[in-house]
């Protein structure tokens, strides 16, 4: 069962540019600051009191947040809840017709 909402993820395309207009936004610097090589993406994410913002940018043209943006645009990505069987849970969304990611 879900305890709590954990982070909200926003597909971007420019990752400086939309963390400075986050920064500016939250009236914070961010968090921390990474990359995902074999994702093809790299992030900036701003802890708030309960839970955290990640901005998803693709590093180069192919990957799934590549093509999101490219089908969809920029925008937020499904919503990630925090669980204590994340696998047990996935299985309850995905039987009830919902797309769920895998478990991480």
């Amino acid at each position: 069962m879900i305890h709590s909402f954990d982070h909200v993820v926003i597909a971007v395309q420019d990752l400086e540019e939309a963390t400075a207009r986050f920064a500016s936004l939250l009236g914070r610097d961010p968090s921390w600051r990474g990359s995902h090589p074999d994702a093809g993406t790299a992030n900036t994410l701003f802890r708030l009191a309960n839970c955290y913002l990640e901005l998803l940018a693709p590093t180069g043209n192919e990957g799934p947040i590549a093509a999101r943006i490219e089908q969809s645009g920029e925008g937020v990505l499904p919503p990630c809840f925090a669980t204590d069987d994340a696998d047990s849970f996935a299985s309850r969304v995905r039987a009830a017709g919902l797309d769920a990611a895998h478990p991480t």
